[in-house]
Protein backbone atom coordinates (compact mmCIF):
# COMPACT_ATOMS: atom_id res chain seq x y z
CA UNK A 1 0.00 0.00 0.00
CA UNK A 2 1.65 3.53 -1.02
CA UNK A 3 0.83 6.26 1.02
CA UNK A 4 -0.65 9.22 -0.93
CA UNK A 5 0.22 13.16 -0.12
CA UNK A 6 -2.95 15.25 1.26
CA UNK A 7 -2.88 17.75 -0.76
CA UNK A 8 -2.92 16.67 -4.41
CA UNK A 9 -3.09 12.64 -4.00
CA UNK A 10 0.28 12.29 -5.26
CA UNK A 11 2.74 9.25 -4.06
CA UNK A 12 5.20 9.76 -1.49
CA UNK A 13 8.29 8.72 -0.80
CA UNK A 14 10.21 7.67 2.25
CA UNK A 15 13.18 9.96 3.39
CA UNK A 16 15.14 11.47 5.80
CA UNK A 17 15.86 15.46 7.31
CA UNK A 18 19.46 16.15 7.45
CA UNK A 19 20.99 19.17 9.45
CA UNK A 20 22.79 21.14 7.27
CA UNK A 21 25.14 24.73 7.81
CA UNK A 22 22.71 27.20 5.13
CA UNK A 23 25.83 29.22 5.86
CA UNK A 24 28.26 27.60 3.63
CA UNK A 25 26.58 24.49 1.94
CA UNK A 26 28.36 21.96 4.62
CA UNK A 27 27.27 19.16 6.60
CA UNK A 28 26.89 19.95 10.32
CA UNK A 29 29.81 16.86 11.61
CA UNK A 30 32.20 19.55 9.49
CA UNK A 31 31.31 21.75 12.56
CA UNK A 32 31.79 19.87 15.12
CA UNK A 33 27.94 18.70 15.80
CA UNK A 34 26.42 15.28 14.79
CA UNK A 35 23.00 14.71 14.09
CA UNK A 36 22.13 11.30 14.20
CA UNK A 37 18.23 11.15 14.63
CA UNK A 38 15.42 13.60 15.58
CA UNK A 39 12.32 12.32 17.61
CA UNK A 40 9.13 13.98 18.85
CA UNK A 41 8.93 14.14 22.82
CA UNK A 42 5.95 13.30 24.79
CA UNK A 43 6.83 14.88 28.23
CA UNK A 44 6.24 12.44 31.00
CA UNK A 45 6.04 13.28 34.99
CA UNK A 46 8.92 15.78 35.88
CA UNK A 47 11.09 14.43 38.35
CA UNK A 48 10.99 16.15 41.54
CA UNK A 49 14.11 17.27 42.77
CA UNK A 50 14.30 16.75 45.94
CA UNK A 51 15.93 13.02 45.99
CA UNK A 52 13.47 11.72 48.32
CA UNK A 53 10.26 12.81 46.41
CA UNK A 54 12.15 11.52 42.97
CA UNK A 55 12.58 7.92 44.45
CA UNK A 56 9.11 7.98 45.33
CA UNK A 57 8.25 8.22 41.90
CA UNK A 58 10.60 5.68 40.84
CA UNK A 59 8.64 3.39 43.16
CA UNK A 60 5.45 4.68 41.79
CA UNK A 61 6.78 3.91 38.38
CA UNK A 62 5.34 6.87 36.68
CA UNK A 63 5.82 7.72 33.50
CA UNK A 64 9.10 9.25 32.19
CA UNK A 65 9.10 11.05 28.75
CA UNK A 66 8.60 8.86 25.52
CA UNK A 67 10.83 9.68 22.07
CA UNK A 68 8.96 8.61 19.15
CA UNK A 69 11.23 8.25 15.94
CA UNK A 70 9.94 10.94 13.11
CA UNK A 71 9.18 9.50 9.52
CA UNK A 72 9.33 12.13 6.60
CA UNK A 73 7.85 11.75 3.15
CA UNK A 74 7.82 13.85 0.38
CA UNK A 75 5.37 14.09 -2.43
CA UNK A 76 6.62 13.27 -6.04
CA UNK A 77 4.25 15.36 -7.44
CA UNK A 78 3.89 18.81 -5.30
CA UNK A 79 7.10 18.41 -3.26
CA UNK A 80 5.18 18.63 -0.23
CA UNK A 81 6.64 17.10 2.83
CA UNK A 82 5.24 15.27 5.35
CA UNK A 83 6.33 14.41 8.70
CA UNK A 84 4.77 11.66 10.59
CA UNK A 85 5.70 10.84 14.93
CA UNK A 86 6.05 6.73 14.54
CA UNK A 87 4.61 4.38 16.88
CA UNK A 88 8.00 2.26 17.13
CA UNK A 89 10.14 3.34 19.85
CA UNK A 90 13.19 5.63 18.98
CA UNK A 91 16.66 3.72 19.38
CA UNK A 92 14.84 0.45 19.26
Amino acid sequence: MDKQCVGCGGRLEAGAIRAQNTATGTDLPQLGMVVTAFAFVRPGTPTSANPLKAFAQGLRDEPGEQLLPLEVFRCTACGRVEVFASDRKAGG
